[in-house]
C-alpha cells in the first residue's frame, strides 16, 4: 500500500481491497464493528461485509499477518496487537479515517467519580 491509499472508510469499499481487509470478529470485539456503525451506519456496513472480510478471532494472529504482508489492512481493536511489530520495525502504519473516531473505554478502563453528591435516601 502507499500512503494515502486509505483516507476514508469508504476507501474500504474499493474493490482492489475485496478479501484483503482483516476485521476483529464482531461477536467477541464490539468496539471496531461498533465504531464503524456508529459513523458510518448500517448500509456503508453491508457494503463493507460484501469486501469478504476475514474475521478473526486473535486480534494477536491478525496483527501477525498484518505485519508479515498476507493482508495489507486491519480493523482490529488492540493496539498492542500491531505495536510490538511496529517497535520491531514492521512498515504498520496507523491510520485515523477523516471521519474520524470514537473514543471509548476499553475492558480495563475504570472511571471514579470525584466528589459525587451523597446517594438518595428512598
Amino acid at each position: 500500500m502507499k500512503p494515502g491509499d486509505l483516507k476514508s472508510y469508504n476507501d474500504l469499499l474499493n474493490p482492489r481491497w475485496k478479501e484483503k481487509i482483516i476485521f476483529a470478529n464482531p461477536t467477541l470485539y464490539r468496539s471496531a464493528f461498533n465504531e464503524t456503525l456508529e459513523i458510518m451506519g448500517l448500509d456503508f456496513l453491508k457494503k463493507l461485509v460484501e469486501q469478504r472480510l476475514v474475521i478473526v478471532d486473535d486480534e494477536g494472529l491478525g496483527a501477525h499477518w498484518l505485519a508479515h504482508g498476507k493482508y495489507p489492512i486491519a480493523v482490529i481493536n488492540r493496539a498492542d496487537a500491531t505495536q510490538q511489530f511496529i517497535t520491531a520495525g514492521a512498515p504498520i502504519k496507523k491510520w485515523v479515517p477523516q471521519e474520524g473516531v470514537m473514543l471509548a473505554g476499553g475492558g480495563i478502563a475504570m472511571s471514579v467519580v470525584n466528589r459525587a453528591p451523597p446517594p438518595q435516601r428512598r
